[in-house]
């Protein structure tokens, strides 16, 4: 979901208020939340490499897409997509996604794969299944990391 957002804005991120339709904001918010977790980890990782201290350079941050997986979460999509559509939404994704083991295999990767110091792997992002893939042109603005780090 990050790769659909072409911009910004840290304000709307936090914005108590509904400003578009029920299922266009929560889609919104969500786009948004996961760009932001990209961001955060790379800029999370710059610091952690400039940070003065020798064991900060030991930390390896990454992020990661667990997968598309049907859980418990399925039962809020009713308030964008109603009964029905929560329903067959939590029905394509037992079939067509990840289920929850698959769905933790990247982070356990990524906290104990001798690869990823060895190779000294970084502010890098992954999907399922531990593969390393390429984010959108706006995941990489490493000066917006370090706005939403400051925010």
């Amino acid at each position: 979901m990050h790769a659909v957002c072409r911009h910004l804005d840290l304000y709307l991120l936090t914005a108590p208020t509904r400003f578009k339709p029920a299922c266009y904001d929560g889609i919104w918010r969500y786009g948004r939340s996961k760009l932001g977790n990209i961001l955060f980890t790379r800029e999370l990782s710059r610091r952690l490499l400039s940070a003065p201290d020798e064991g900060s350079k030991n930390i390896y941050a990454n992020a990661f897409f667990p997968g598309n997986i049907a859980t418990e979460q399925v039962s809020v999509w009713r308030e964008y997509f109603g009964r029905f559509g929560a329903w067959a939404m939590g029905k394509l994704l037992s079939v067509m996604g990840q289920n929850t083991t698959d769905g933790a295999a990247t982070g356990v990767y990524l906290a104990a794969s001798k690869k990823i110091p060895d190779e000294d792997i970084r502010g890098e992002y992954f999907i399922p299944i531990a593969k390393r893939d390429d984010t959108s042109s706006i995941a990489k603005n490493m000066r917006l990391a370090r706005q939403l780090w400051v925010s």
